[in-house]
């Protein structure tokens, strides 16, 4: 199956919103770790901020804004989920 080009941006668009929550997530849990979790949580966030900036690059300002609200919007849910 080939994807179109609507399909790789819109794929584009849902790696970044997952790169920014696993970032997220790597930033809260960093400091709970032992020493030799933390520094591979750290190389990881690192390796994981230089893809999120190369797609971001890639999107508009706009499509960056819905992302990231969208994105709000679904960690909030989960939150209350998870409560």
């Amino acid at each position: 199956m080939k994807l179109t080009e609507k399909d790789v941006t819109v794929n584009m668009q849902r790696m970044y919103y997952l790169l920014t929550a696993l970032d997220v997530h790597q930033e809260w849990l960093r400091p709970y770790l032992n020493k030799e979790y933390s520094k591979i949580v750290s190389e990881s966030k690192a390796k994981n901020n230089h893809l999120r900036s190369i797609i971001k690059k890639q999107l508009t300002r706009e499509e960056i804004d819905n992302i990231e609200l969208i994105g709000e919007e679904i960690l909030n849910q989960i939150w209350e989920e998870i409560k």
